[in-house]
């Protein structure tokens, strides 16, 4: 049985298992970036998007609608669900949050053993991304899972190693995008002391200084993105394009 893996690399102190392929164990690599197209039935009537009912999104019988990645459209303010054998996949990794939109993904059906623990829409920590995936839930940048090590703290949907490493986000400027988070190696002017803010120096290299903040046992430094976008004040745009650092919204029609 073949196996779809996008490995998210993984720094710090937990150990890496032997990789394989497994329905039943929980384990790594990432979902299956291949569209779906849902079966589900709705709740009656004859044709319709999704099934035999009345156009129902995946699973629901409501009124769903092919997202862009070609599965049915989930989440978003009617809540709507996909089937059993799919899950809800926000390309903002947000969970949904803000009323936001997912496309309907098939589950995987293996995943590798290789051990990277992510925070998950659910609340809870996975193995990785593709267990996540396997049981139903996309991974959350929105954190709030309890780190399964002490010396961990929540980076996006990964994990740090406080003894080691800080985290590093860098906000995203195009709308439905996820923000970029990585786990970067402390500097040697950390060495000697306890790790914070006051030893680490801008790393951003951008025109607007990055910001330090305590996160969980350890830090984070958030980086602005490539331009000020913000999502909301350009909803009106048919398309927004960054210039330096101008903004230029192309009026819709």
């Amino acid at each position: 049985m073949a196996c779809n893996v996008k490995r998210w690399a993984f720094v710090g102190a937990v150990s890496l298992l032997i990789g394989g392929c497994s329905g039943s164990v929980d384990g790594g690599g990432t979902s299956s970036t291949g569209t779906s197209s849902s079966s589900s039935s709705g709740m009656g009537g004859e044709g319709g998007a999704g099934g035999n009912g009345a156009g129902g999104s995946a699973g629901n019988g409501a009124g769903g609608s092919a997202g862009a990645g070609g599965g049915m459209v989930c989440g978003g303010i009617a809540g709507l669900t996909c089937a059993e054998t799919e899950y809800c996949d926000y390309p903002d990794d947000i969970c949904g949050a803000v009323d936001g939109q997912g496309v309907c993904k098939p589950r995987p059906e293996a995943c590798d053993l290789v051990y990277s623990p992510v925070c998950a829409c659910d609340g809870n920590v996975h193995s990785n991304d593709c267990d996540a995936a396997m049981k139903g839930f996309d991974v959350s940048n929105l954190g709030g899972c309890t780190p399964p090590m002490a010396n961990l703290f929540g980076c996006g949907h990964f994990f740090c190693d406080s003894a080691t490493e800080y985290c590093q986000k860098t906000n995203a400027d195009v709308p439905n995008t996820p923000d970029s988070y990585t786990c970067a190696p402390l500097p040697a002017s950390c060495a000697g002391m306890q790790p914070s803010c006051m030893c680490i120096r801008d790393p951003c290299g951008a025109p607007i200084a990055g910001t330090c903040a305590a996160a969980g046992n350890g830090f984070m430094v958030t980086c602005p993105g490539g331009c000020p976008i913000h999502g909301s004040k350009y909803t009106s745009c048919s398309a927004v394009a960054c210039t330096g650092w101008s903004v230029v919204c192309f009026a819709a029609g």
